[in-house]
């Protein structure tokens, strides 16, 4: 099970694991430069070999519209796959 990012203090842009016989989270060594930015609420899939994260927030209010590849074989972020305009959420 991987997820990525979150927040405390601040903001989170590391992919962790859940290593179910520790049944403890451990971090996940990612090579990349320039990978997204720390984030809330994206969504996250794996395909075979990759995890996709797609969008999420940065506060209550600016959104990403970005869909990031995470080759789990070479532990390699590859920049974005895809860019819309960033959005607002409106109530």
């Amino acid at each position: 099970m991987l997820y990525f990012g979150g927040k405390a203090a601040s903001l989170f842009n590391d992919v962790v694991y859940f290593h179910f016989a520790n049944i403890s989270w451990c971090p996940l060594f990612v090579n990349s430069t320039g990978g997204p930015s720390g984030r809330v609420s994206s969504s996250a899939a794996s395909i075979g070999s990759k995890f996709y994260i797609f969008g999420g927030t940065s506060d209550n209010s600016n959104g990403y519209s970005e869909l990031w590849a995470l080759d789990l074989g070479t532990s390699s972020l590859r920049f974005r796959l895809s860019h819309f305009p960033p959005f607002v959420y409106h109530d």
